[in-house]
Parts: C-alpha cells; structure tokens; sequence
C-alpha cells in the first residue's frame, strides 16, 4: 500500500490503529517491567545504558518498530512549530497507542539520538 499521497492525519491514525491491534505491547510483557526500573534510575548515563541492554533482548521485529517510531517521532517533535506535536502531545498518543508509561516514554524520548544514532528513515 503506497501512503504517499494520503493525508498525514490518515496515516496517522492507521499507525495508531496497528499498534494498538499488536497481539503484545512492543516492549513485550515480559520487558515491561525492566524497562519500568530503567525509567527510575536517577544517573542518565544508567538509564542509557539499561535501556541499551533492554532494546537489544527485544524481538527483532519489535526492536525494528521501536526505532522507526521514535525516529520518526523525533522529527515530528522537531517540527512542533507547524504540526504542535510537542513532546507531551507525542507521549499522550504514543503511550496508550503503545502500551509504554509517560515514564518510559520519556526515558527513550530522553536517549533517542544516542539509542537510534545509526538508524535513518527514508523516503
């Protein structure tokens, strides 16, 4: 299906209605938890690391979708002037669409460039 020419509201909302018909979170239930005490380190560079480790005993697929989301969320927030998907905006979509608390959200919102450094979408 070529999306290109739909409108970004529609697309949007097809996005939102695949995640949320996933038969398990993205994170997965059984790494929610982890991801959960991650969230609450209080050394960033402990976050960072911690979520590093929990992204990489993710399923392939989920760790794939994990990054195109929050790539792709990262230019939308970097565009927030036109579009006002702010951060806050973002977490309240991503994070019952995705089954994430706001806690970890912004938690990998928080280390996206270092998580997702070799990761580029393209067009």
């Amino acid at each position: 299906m070529v999306l290109s020419s739909a409108d970004p509201p529609v697309v949007a909302s097809l996005l939102k209605l695949f995640l949320r018909e996933l038969p398990d979170p993205v994170l997965t239930q059984k790494l929610i938890p982890n991801f959960e005490e991650v969230s609450k380190r209080k050394v960033p560079l402990q976050r960072l690391e911690g979520l590093r480790g929990l992204l990489q005993e993710l399923p392939e697929p989920n760790l794939r979708l994990i990054q195109w989301v929050f790539v792709h969320m990262g230019h939308v927030i970097k565009k927030e002037k036109l579009n006002k998907m702010t951060l806050q905006n973002v977490s309240i979509v991503l994070s019952p669409t995705m089954q994430i608390s706001h806690r970890v959200l912004n938690c990998i919102f928080e280390h996206a460039e270092d998580l997702f450094a070799g990761v580029a979408l393209l067009r």
